[in-house]
């Protein structure tokens, strides 16, 4: 996540995505987290990180027509002053929504292999507070995993004459880094024989539905795998 905003305040040259540059703009960003720690925040700190790291999935990358939902949050939080008070209305329309949704649960917790002991927490969130904006808020929420039922490992084998292609960005704050090769890897354990792995130049998650790049090479592998390389670069 910390990657992701990093790369899309230096890169983004949108008007959508705020005023500054980028060290400007994660310097707005970390302030309107650090405003968010104060009792009377509309939209609590750990709120405002979930708005801010759904934001950064959706991330349009240059070579997109036009900015991106996420683009426009990250951008609304980058022109706003937090001493200002409530924040913009695209920010608060996200976190309604993130509020009462179950989906951090799900897609966090599940995902998790194992819990995080309670008494660890506070010694995490002492770990990561240098990791800013997002280490001491985000170890702080693990806290709320800790009831969440840890799903039973699902032996999964695939033909190994199924062709798959697995597509990333640069920096994904769903996945995680350096994603794909892992899961490469774990497919492959799984009987999977023929991989191919697409790579997106920029962070975010939605790759297909920004990067042209991206789409014409899943048309293509639908149509033909054989005729996607092993690898394929495509740009921001």
């Amino acid at each position: 996540s910390d990657t992701a905003l990093r790369l899309w305040a230096a890169s983004c040259t949108r008007p959508e995505c705020g005023p500054g540059d980028g060290e400007q703009r994660v310097e707005a960003v970390s302030r309107a987290l650090d405003a968010a720690r104060d009792p009377g925040a509309r939209v609590p700190a750990a709120l405002l990180s979930d708005v801010i790291r759904s934001a950064l999935t959706d991330l349009s990358g240059a070579s997109a027509a036009e900015a991106s939902d996420g683009d426009e949050i990250l951008g609304e939080i980058a022109g706003t002053d937090p001493d200002a008070g409530a924040p913009g209305p695209l920010v608060r329309a996200r976190a309604e929504a993130l509020r009462s949704s179950s989906l951090p649960y799900v897609a966090e917790c599940s995902d998790l292999p194992r819990r995080v002991p309670v008494n660890r927490v506070p010694e995490l969130a002492t770990e990561w507070a240098d990791d800013a904006p997002f280490g001491e808020i985000l170890a702080a929420q693990l806290s709320a995993c800790s009831t969440w039922p840890v799903p039973e490992r699902t032996p999964v084998e695939l033909p190994g004459s199924v062709p798959v292609l697995l597509m990333g960005g640069i920096a994904d704050p769903v996945a995680g880094a350096a994603a794909l090769e892992p899961t490469a890897g774990m497919l492959t354990g799984a009987g999977a024989g023929d991989i191919r792995i697409l790579t997106w130049g920029a962070p975010g998650s939605w790759v297909v539905l920004h990067s042209a790049c991206a789409r014409s090479t899943l048309s293509g592998f639908l149509a033909d795998p054989t005729t996607v390389d092993r690898s394929v670069a495509c740009p921001s």
